[in-house]
């Protein structure tokens, strides 16, 4: 996802705190928060893992590199909101 940001930024990033291994939307965030060519792109972290079972994997003891933060689940038309408001603001 990384290289392919970097070869077409986007307008605006959606991740989850676990795409796929714990913490790796946080690993994400921050490489888009160092990335010069990046880090102006807004990230919005949508997750359910601060009430589940997994919760001991969201990171409390470091700042993360979001613009907002969603708890799941979040109603289609919610996302479209928020996206077209970061969107405009560009």
């Amino acid at each position: 996802g990384l290289a392919l940001m970097r070869a077409q930024k986007p307008d605006l990033v959606f991740l989850d705190v676990m795409m796929g291994m714990p913490e790796e939307g946080v690993y994400v965030s921050r490489e888009i928060a160092e990335d010069p060519k990046l880090r102006d792109v807004p990230v919005v972290m949508v997750s359910s893992i601060v009430e589940s079972g997994l919760s001991g994997h969201f990171p409390t003891d470091r700042p993360l590199h979001v613009h907002m933060f969603l708890d799941k689940p979040v109603p289609l038309q919610k996302l479209l909101e928020i996206a077209n408001s970061f969107v405009q603001q560009t």
